[in-house]
This record gives C-alpha cells, sequence and structure tokens, in this order.
C-alpha cells in the first residue's frame, strides 16, 4: 500500500487535473470529472470500465496541453 500511495503521489505532480494525491487507488468525483474533460492517461487501467470507455471514445490525455 505505500509504494502505491507513493505512486499516486507521484502521478498528482505530474497529472494534476486528476487529483491522485487524493484518490489512492480509488476514483473521486473530481477524478472522473477529469476523465471525461482530458482523457485517460497511460497510466489509468485499460481494464477498468469507466477507462474503458474513455478509450473507446479515443479520450486521451495530451501532456503538452494546457489544464
Amino acid at each position: 500500500k505505500v509504494t502505491r500511495d507513493r505512486y499516486m503521489l507521484n502521478l498528482s505532480e505530474k497529472f494534476p487535473v486528476f487529483g491522485f494525491e487524493t484518490n489512492f487507488g480509488y476514483p473521486t468525483k473530481k477524478h472522473f470529472a477529469a476523465l471525461e474533460k482530458y482523457g485517460a492517461t497511460v497510466h489509468h487501467r485499460k481494464s477498468f470500465a469507466p477507462v474503458r470507455k474513455i478509450l473507446e471514445r479515443g479520450i486521451t490525455y495530451n501532456i503538452n496541453e494546457p489544464a
């Protein structure tokens, strides 16, 4: 668990719009809203149904675009 928590904190620095620092693997409303608005990153689990649906719609997060 400690390793995953550190990983999530690291992701939160790279992708602040998703609120990784507060969800620790359990998506929040803010996280789902960010997925809808910005798309999924390469770090999102593609096997998770909400992420899979976002990817099927072709919405992927572009780190070069401002949030």
